[in-house]
């Protein structure tokens, strides 16, 4: 599960550290600054992502560091 910061960081969570709460969420990662290129903010919840299994870099929770597989999404 994906969320875009207020900067367009991607963050990847497995699904029992994904922020429940879009406000929440946002109160956290939506209040960074803006985006490159005078695009304002660019939070985004529970956005699109690559399959998590089909990358030679595995991808890894935001907080825990949990390997992310396609159960995550």
């Amino acid at each position: 599960m994906r969320i875009y910061t207020s900067t367009n960081d991607a963050l990847d969570f497995c699904k029992s550290c994904f922020p429940k709460d879009e406000d929440k969420a946002y109160d956290k990662y939506g209040t960074l600054g803006d985006g490159p290129d005078d695009r304002g903010n660019c939070f985004a919840y529970d956005e699109e992502h690559p399959e998590y299994e089909d990358s030679d870099n595995p991808y890894e929770c935001e907080c825990c560091g949990k390997t992310l597989t396609n159960e995550d999404d």
